[in-house]
């Protein structure tokens, strides 16, 4: 299977938004691109076209700034111009205009991330799973062990769905993935994927 792209496009200003919520994107078997990361020194954002036309789906960043942001504005009318299927993530419901207008956001709350985060992860699975991409066995997260000099893979693998996740992160449980060599555990939140902590493994 193609390697799946989402392009990430947000107001210069919200570089640091946008990394914190996609995070655990990233940990995924997906390439993401951010728009504030991709721009190489001396070039303008405009070079980000061959970008967006190579992705599969777009998530666009509507703060304030993002709102008003030529740029922003510019890649999402490219988005739509291509048929990507994108995932707006708004401040506030009037940013739901112009080429988004009528489209389902993912409320952005900066007082409670973990629930955008979900959010955003709840929909990403909806518009790829039709594809494949992040259908079981493929939702999944790996990561390289990092128990002393062990280094071999550990996969999280993620068959439950998005509302039982949500109940597990409710009852405060984690998931939780153990290196197939070594046997050092890792916990994750259920909610945003994200990595809460290491577990030394057991002696035998």
């Amino acid at each position: 299977m193609a390697e799946t792209r989402v392009f990430v496009s947000h107001a210069t200003a919200d570089l640091d938004v946008a990394q914190n919520l996609c995070s655990s994107i990233r940990n995924l078997p997906l390439r993401v691109a951010l728009a504030g990361e991709e721009v190489q020194p001396g070039r303008m954002r405009r070079n980000l076209e061959g970008q967006l036309r190579n992705s599969d789906l777009a998530i666009v960043l509507l703060t304030e700034q993002g709102a008003e942001d030529y740029w922003v504005n510019q890649e999402l009318g490219y988005a739509v111009a291509k048929g990507l299927p994108i995932i707006p993530i708004v401040e506030d419901d009037s940013y739901l205009r112009g080429y988004v207008e009528g489209t389902d956001g993912v409320q952005y709350d900066a007082e409670n991330p973990e629930v955008t985060v979900f959010n955003l992860l709840s929909r990403l699975r909806s518009e790829l799973e039709p594809i494949g991409t992040l259908s079981s066995p493929n939702w999944y997260v790996a990561f390289p062990c990092n128990n002393g000099q062990c280094r071999a893979e550990v996969q999280l693998e993620i068959d439950q769905l998005q509302k039982d996740l949500w109940q597990t992160y409710e009852h405060g449980k984690l998931l939780r993935a153990d290196c197939p060599e070594c046997g050092a555990g890792y916990e994750f939140n259920p909610a945003t994927l994200g990595f809460v902590r290491s577990v030394a493994p057991q002696a035998e």
